[in-house]
């Protein structure tokens, strides 16, 4: 069986949605198959105590059919935690794959996904806190997690598929991990998913909403999904504008960080799928050091989500039996 090490924003989300959607194809069993299941899984074998992942066992133990599991959520897991899981999916022999993402692209992303569940940190404060030795858990070292599972398993077992980068690089992904699986790739047409990021406007107006909500918003990350994602979609709509990228300074520092991952995973004797030069050889020269967004560049959004805000309050309001009726009532009341 295989069980996918995804580090975060390395390619985990579209490699489990190609899994699950042929899996009959592919005729890969994916026990767990819903993320979260898999996720809670994971945390329990990173000490949270849960009974997920025993149930996750149990039934590997069962399935007639091959098995792979994916979590990113497993790249939070120590040697303690790998040798346990190694130990549950006995008499399973267990080979690890783990896919790893170049730091100066990584790093944007992570920071993204933050501010879409409600930070409040700029790019330049999140990296300055990364390189500090903050968010360890959010940006772990590949060697680290790589070491980790790699005292649980053999190192022939333990597999290193680099994410590529470039036009067509999801594809090139789904072809490396399908060799690292033993997977034939032509089973499944690769795709290319819907561009997740957004641009350096779209992210500082949502950073900005963050800021001005502080912690009002209760029940902060189900409310927040419903209340403040679709407004700032609703602004932004299919804007891509400029890319989020790290400034000049980090971007070497976060290039340095590649070039030593790739030294170390390169000292290693794990199979390889890829080239570990992409983990530091992304072309940069062109990028413009991003700098402040202006308020000029926002202001056109903002107005467009006060718009969309408006909207949905006229809809909500027209969902609600009578609601015309009683504020007349209440109107009248207070005349």
């Amino acid at each position: 069986m295989d069980l996918h090490v995804g580090l975060p924003n390395a390619g985990t989300a579209y490699l489990q949605q190609l899994l699950y959607d042929n899996r009959e194809d592919l005729r890969v069993g994916l026990v767990g198959e819903a993320p979260r299941a898999l996720d809670r899984g994971a945390r329990d074998l990173a000490g949270g105590g849960g009974e997920q992942w025993q149930a996750i066992a149990d039934a590997v133990t069962v399935a007639p059919d091959r098995i792979l599991l994916s979590s990113e959520g497993f790249s939070a897991v120590d040697a303690a935690g790998a040798a346990r899981a190694v130990r549950d999916l006995a008499p399973a022999e267990v080979r690890v794959v783990c896919t790893v993402q170049h730091p100066v692209l990584l790093i944007p992303l992570v920071w993204q996904q933050l501010v879409r569940s409600g930070a409040t940190e700029s790019l330049d404060e999140f990296v300055e806190g990364l390189r500090g030795g903050a968010y360890s858990t959010l940006v772990p070292d590949p060697v680290d997690v790589v070491d980790a599972w790699a005292a649980a398993v053999p190192a022939a077992d333990v597999h290193v598929v680099v994410v590529p980068s470039g036009v067509g690089s999801e594809s090139v992904l789904w072809a490396l991990f399908a060799s690292a699986t033993d997977l034939d790739p032509a089973i499944v047409e690769g795709w290319e998913p819907e561009d997740g990021s957004r641009s350096d406007v779209a992210l500082e107006l949502l950073r900005r909403v963050n800021v001005a909500l502080g912690d009002r918003v209760p029940d902060a990350q189900r409310r927040y999904r419903e209340l403040v994602r679709p407004l700032v979609r609703s602004a932004i709509g299919d804007d891509v504008g400029r890319g989020t990228t790290l400034s000049q300074d980090d971007t070497a520092w976060a290039t340095e960080r590649g070039r030593s991952i790739a030294a170390a995973l390169g000292q290693r004797s794990h199979p390889v799928h890829g080239d570990l030069a992409d983990l530091h050889a992304v072309a940069t020269d062109d990028w413009p050091d991003p700098g402040p967004v202006d308020d000029t560049a926002i202001a056109p959004f903002a107005v467009k989500m006060i718009a969309a805000l408006l909207i949905n309050l006229r809809n909500t309001r027209a969902r609600i039996p009578d609601h015309d009726k009683h504020s007349k009532r209440r109107a009248g009341t207070a005349t």
